[in-house]
């Protein structure tokens, strides 16, 4: 008989180095690497309104708190949720508040705004929406 493999076995491991694989870490920051990528190791901090950010993550680092993401809206204003469009976690869908009526123009490149600034929601790898600001 074989063992059974732990879910934790095929998770890539999270390294913490400042400079252990080469890489500057920005800022005076740690930098995480995931999968062999090295990312900025997340400050929890909301890039729009400065607050808690639980959503960032290592792959992730910019993305934005859940009451900013409660207040997304497409380009014509109206208040919009992302969601994946499957029940597997995959796709984007984004839709209007007020009458869940699918808004083709932010579910198509995900673009969306908060207090008039650009943001793109996506799908999170392994499922989930991230919703991240665009290069100004």
């Amino acid at each position: 008989m074989s063992e059974p493999v732990s879910a934790t076995a095929t998770r890539p491991a999270l390294v913490l180095s400042a400079r252990g694989d080469g890489a500057r870490p920005s800022a005076g920051r740690l930098l995480a690497t995931v999968g062999g990528v090295s990312h900025p190791e997340p400050l929890g901090i909301c890039p729009h309104c400065g607050g808690p950010s639980p959503r960032q993550t290592p792959r992730y680092v910019d993305a934005i708190c859940d009451s900013c993401q409660d207040r997304l809206v497409d380009v014509h204003g109206r208040p919009v949720a992302a969601y994946n469009e499957s029940l597997l976690g995959t796709g984007l869908v984004v839709l209007h508040k007020d009458d869940e009526a699918r808004c083709e123009s932010s579910s198509a490149d995900g673009r969306v705004f908060i207090d008039g600034r650009p943001y793109r929601a996506a799908e999170a790898r392994f499922g989930g929406v991230v919703v991240r600001p665009l290069p100004e």
